[in-house]
């Protein structure tokens, strides 16, 4: 279902970056198996038609969320996964760099 204006976001910032979105983007409806072991990723946007998925965050809360984000893109090979940070250029709590720098860093496209 494409993005609608009555969609029921889970932020500000979420609902915000939406209104910018194409109509072939949807809000969280795939779930997409990654194994740590196995569990599900829901992406904030996906782009069936073109195969991106597009992740909103306020920050990366920790360890275990950076790791999820890098186990699906390594097991999601074939989809083009991209970050819009709230704050890209904030530093990561106990990492020596920022948000967008993590991103680069593992093959993330940083919108």
């Amino acid at each position: 279902m494409p993005l609608q204006k009555k969609t029921k976001y889970r932020s500000k910032f979420e609902e915000a970056f939406a209104k910018n979105l194409p109509d072939t983007f949807e809000y969280e409806t795939h779930k997409f198996p990654y194994t740590l072991p196995t569990k599900y990723y829901i992406p904030d946007f996906v782009d069936k038609q073109n195969k991106i998925i597009i992740e909103t965050k306020g920050f990366l809360r920790d360890y275990h969320e950076r790791e999820k984000m890098i186990a699906v893109k390594r097991q999601h090979w074939d989809w083009t996964i991209a970050i819009k940070f709230q704050y890209p250029d904030r530093r990561i709590p106990k990492l020596k760099m920022t948000h967008r720098e993590w991103a680069t860093k593992y093959g993330f496209i940083v919108l």
